[in-house]
């Protein structure tokens, strides 16, 4: 529950205070640990839908665990999914929208409106 604002403060603090290759660096190690918490926030749900599911049978209590795990799975491939969408698109290497381009970017415009 704590791990997704820490790490996403921990992140915010690296694009900050680091150099544009070492709060990518950052960046990608805080992503890997969310991962992994949200996987493992996934099996606890499968464990405790085992655990409960015949105590409450008759709540029907499957498409709720359901709709849990579905927003964990989303979680989980959300940035993939943009960041294939956005290769997928028009852009070429060009128009600054490759993944160096905008992780500059980001962390000038970090850097610039928090030191402000």
């Amino acid at each position: 529950v704590l791990g997704t604002p820490v790490l996403a403060i921990v992140g915010m603090w690296g694009y900050i205070s680091l150099d544009a290759a070492s709060a990518h660096a950052l960046r990608a190690a805080c992503l890997a640990l969310k991962q992994l918490s949200t996987l493992l926030a996934l099996w606890g749900l499968f464990a405790l839908y085992q655990a409960s599911h015949d105590p409450l049978r008759h709540w029907n209590t499957t498409k709720k665990f359901v709709s849990l795990k579905a927003v964990l799975v989303l979680e989980l491939v959300q940035e993939h999914l943009i960041a294939f969408l956005l290769d997928a698109g028009s852009y070429g290497p060009g128009d600054g929208l490759d993944g160096a381009t905008l992780d500059a970017c980001r962390h000038g415009q970090l850097v610039e409106h928090f030191w402000s």
